[in-house]
């Protein structure tokens, strides 16, 4: 195991060297620094196993922490976080909560821990989420992820749609996400606002903020409470002032509304940076924890500069003057093991970032050793930070490492019983005392880690992560990542960084190439995040649930309308303007994490999980000033070769004679009366019997146990279903395994819903808000616009009727309201009345009214002369 471990530690980082994710000429920050940064390998912390139990509003979750590098890893935190999921696969996975354990500790090399997490949730959230667990460092270098599961909420109150969240700076226009990563001075104010839906009456809040420091797995800085605020019932859109730390550096901040002490709705997170000089120690490996008088102790460390400086920053950012840093080595008891290491970081001034190899050399025995570095330049100390080195208990890591002890102690008791003689109770602690020497307290040493790879550029760092490895034949081999984020700012990467694919013992995929043209031209501006393209075949309906869509324009249905780049000549001039917002910024955007899952090989083994990162040419890099039209723009974009970054991550399938059965649903979230896919992989099983609950038909009796098989199984109609198979092994055992299908309610756009959401008097077609340049959109989700007097909601012309309901509107589309037609019974042309109601009409059908109606007038002109 031993063996594999270095060799994969090896493969990737040789591997990693051979390429740059970035090569020169890429803006570092506002000031256009350039730098060329092979890619490096931070760490290789997997999250694996992991599973959720829900208990009313609490969750908890199990899962394995696993150090799979060679050295130790420091500053180690995880979280339970909540995405919204829906079957709306153009619907983006929006973030809605975040609870992150109270604990920082340390892994030493190659060693797992099992951690159980439980942490409730908000009681006002409702509806779907994936359970998602992830580890960062505390200075928001992200380690590896994986979703544990999926719950149903049914919570209600007041609840803050952290969707529709937007950040603004006091006094200017521009609208930002709460992921982007607006960066201002410290004397500016910053804006939240957000839409809130209160189904009770009106109700006064007081908005409570916890500001932490880089990401929320970081330090926390502060807590304050805010002006109290009244909720209006219903819907309404409210604006918090969040207070902000003066020291200049990245920030997350945490919104919740408490009643008193309460909390009294969801929590609301946004990402901000104070400018100003700044310097961030984003990563410590330590060679080991412990050393002896003599040993050579080496740190290497990841520093990036000032927070403030990425591309797109609102102002232009300062550089760092002859920055360096003082290393120490102390104890847990804080005693000096050597003396301190001075480094220049001339890296970190040039470029933004640096990577530094300290050692010292030990002076006396320093037990869980702990790095302190303090980073300073000409203004003064910029940033300090100590490595947290204390490793958990051995007792609580793998408890694989507890069978491999028994096991070993098993052999030495077995041992001494064979030569004939009795076992006392000594024999068997020495027996323990031995085995533990060959185990120590390395946990994981005997199972193959799940691969997990957090690397950078430099000017990038993400985390790529397998959920397991080792699987076996046909079993679903699951891949996650975290967002692409800018190093010195966390702030989520964009179109810079766009494109991630994958695939299975295919490392010469030619992904890129074979994506559409409406997939290009997402990926351009900036609206497609990862993609999984499976194979190259260009966009599935499973893709647009990993894209995200700018807030102020929402171009996928506009560009569906044209599939080539000769129809597009005619909407040129809207792009290009589209275009010149994204460079200036005014377009703010959104992203999130991927996940995906394909099938393990059948044949035995080692394999790898082939992935590309893919960097497109840079929107900024094109100059509008050349007049270019949207046509040179794109085919320079779909000609332009991409740089296609490989990463192979290695895994196992493998060989075995024992009976298993794999089951998985696909989509497992599905609306009401759709259907889903049922697929299972039999090994060495004889018969498998298939079961629902509740029951339905289409999966019901035997399937084939000889060979893998698939089965649509729908209409489904129920809340959730849970799908089972049980199988009976070669050796007459029963092998079971099950997945569950949530289904949703189907939503229909107000444009197709059958209904006068707008009170105006018109219905879906008929009413002029479900109409875009002229034709009817049913998917409109917004009846509300209006095209005259007719559709407004208002009694214009004073009669009492409004809208559809007044006559004087022929249409929705009528300007007016006056001006009623005449009325179709009515022969009389000197009214609008019907002639049977009209007081000044006998029935007589000349015209001429004229007073009232006299019974014995028989004037044939209807003139009442009896008042002469």
């Amino acid at each position: 195991m031993m063996t594999f471990l270095t060799s994969f530690t090896r493969t990737i980082l040789a591997t990693l060297t051979l390429f740059t994710l970035f090569g020169a000429g890429y803006s570092v920050c506002a000031q256009e620094n350039t730098a060329s940064v092979d890619v490096v390998v931070l760490a290789q912390v997997s999250v694996s196993d992991a599973s959720v139990v829900q208990s009313d509003t609490t969750l908890t979750a199990t899962f394995t922490l696993t150090n799979s590098a060679e050295t130790l890893q420091s500053d180690i935190r995880y979280g339970m976080e909540l995405w919204s999921v829906s079957a709306n696969q153009s619907e983006p996975s929006v973030r809605v909560h975040v609870a992150v354990a109270d604990e920082t500790f340390a892994l030493p090399a190659q060693a797992s821990l099992q951690k159980t997490l439980s942490a409730a949730v908000p009681s006002t959230l409702s509806g779907l989420y994936r359970v998602r667990i992830v580890a960062e460092t505390t200075s928001g270098l992200p380690l590896g992820s994986t979703t544990a599961g999926t719950v149903r909420l049914s919570g209600e109150g007041i609840v803050i749609d952290q969707s529709t969240c937007e950040v603004l700076i006091e006094g200017e226009s521009t609208v930002y996400t709460t992921s982007q990563g607006v960066d201002m001075t410290e004397e500016e104010t910053l804006l939240l606002s957000c839409a809130v839906s209160n189904p009770e009456d009106a109700t006064t809040l007081t908005p409570y903020f916890t500001t932490t420091l880089r990401s929320l797995y970081g330090e926390e800085v502060e807590r304050k409470m805010g002006e109290s605020m009244t909720i209006p019932a219903g819907e309404s859109v409210l604006t918090f002032t969040i207070p902000t730390p003066s020291a200049p550096q990245a920030y997350d901040t945490a919104v919740t509304l408490l009643n008193g002490t309460t909390p009294f709705s969801n929590t609301a997170y946004l990402h901000y940076v104070i400018q100003g000089a700044s310097a961030t120690v984003q990563h410590i490996m330590l060679d080991k924890a412990t050393y002896q008088e003599g040993d050579t102790a080496t740190a290497t460390l990841f520093l990036t500069g000032i927070a403030g400086s990425f591309p797109n920053a609102r102002t232009e950012s300062e550089t760092l003057s002859n920055p360096a840093l003082i290393a120490t080595l102390h104890s847990q008891s804080d005693v000096a093991c050597a003396e301190p290491v001075v480094t220049s970081l001339a890296d970190l001034e040039d470029t933004g970032v640096a990577f530094a190899d300290i050692t010292f050399s030990v002076t006396r025995t320093c037990p869980n050793a702990t790095v302190s570095i303090e980073v300073k330049d000409d203004s003064g100390v910029l940033a300090t930070h100590t490595a947290v080195t204390n490793t958990p208990d051995p007792a609580t890591l793998s408890f694989a490492a507890l069978i491999v002890l028994i096991l070993i102690a098993g052999v030495i008791v077995y041992l001494v019983s064979r030569a004939g003689r009795s076992v006392p109770a000594a024999v068997i602690l020495v027996a323990f005392a031995v085995s533990s020497v060959f185990v120590g307290n390395v946990g994981a040493q005997e199972m193959l880690p799940a691969p997990s790879l957090t690397i950078t550029s430099g000017i990038v760092t993400t985390n790529i992560s397998l959920d397991k490895g080792s699987y076996i034949p046909g079993e679903p081999v699951a891949i996650s990542t975290t967002g692409a984020h800018f190093s010195t700012c966390l702030n989520l990467s964009t179109n810079d960084f766009a494109a991630f694919s994958w695939a299975i013992d295919n490392p010469t995929a030619d992904f890129p190439n074979n994506d559409s043209l409406f997939t290009r031209l997402l990926k351009f501006f900036g609206l497609a995040d990862w993609i999984d393209v499976e194979g190259g075949s260009g966009m599935s309906s499973q893709d647009r649930e990993y894209f995200y869509y700018i807030n102020t324009l929402d171009l996928v249905p506009f560009m569906n309308q044209f599939a080539t780049l000769e129809e597009a000549e005619s909407v040129s001039e809207d792009i290009n303007n589209f275009i010149a917002q994204y460079v200036s910024g005014d377009v703010p955007y959104k992203t999130s994490y991927y996940t995906g899952t394909k099938m393990a090989p059948f044949e035995s083994g080692m394999h790898t999980a082939d992935v590309f990162i893919e960097k497109l040419r840079n929107p900024f890099l094109i100059d509008l000033a050349t007049g270019d039209s949207f046509i040179t723009v794109a085919q320079a974009i779909i000609t332009n070769d991409f740089n296609e970054e490989h990463i192979a991550i290695p895994f196992e399938v493998t060989s075995t004679n024992a009976s298993a059965i794999t089951l998985t649903a696909t989509p497992d979230i599905v609306y009401e009366g759709d259907n889903t896919t049922l697929s299972w992989v039999p090994l060495n099983t004889v018969s498998c019997v298939a079961s629902s609950e509740p029951a339905i038909s289409a999966w019901e009796g035997s399937v084939t146990a000889d060979a893998p098989g698939s089965k649509v199984v729908g209409p489904l109609t129920e809340s959730i279903y849970v799908f089972a198979l049980s199988c009976l092994g070669i050796s007459g055992e029963v092998i079971e395994d099950s997945v569950t299908v949530y289904t949703e309610p189907v939503i229909y756009p107000e444009c197709s819903d059958n209904a006068d959401n707008d009170g105006d008097g018109w219905v879906d077609e008929e009413d002029p808000g479900c109409f875009t340049g002229g034709v009817y959109d049913p998917n409109d989700d917004d009846e509300s616009d209006t095209a005259g007097d007719c559709s407004d909601g208002v009694d214009n012309d004073g009669d009492g009727q409004v809208d559809g309901a007044d006559p004087g509107c022929a249409g929705s589309g009528d300007p007016n309201e006056t001006g009623e037609p005449t009325e179709p019974n009515d022969t009389d042309l000197g009214d609008n009345d019907n002639d049977d109601s009209d007081p000044n009409d006998n029935g007589d059908p000349n015209t001429g009214d004229g007073g009232t109606t006299d019974p014995s007038d028989d004037d044939p002109d209807e003139i009442d002369f009896s008042e002469f």
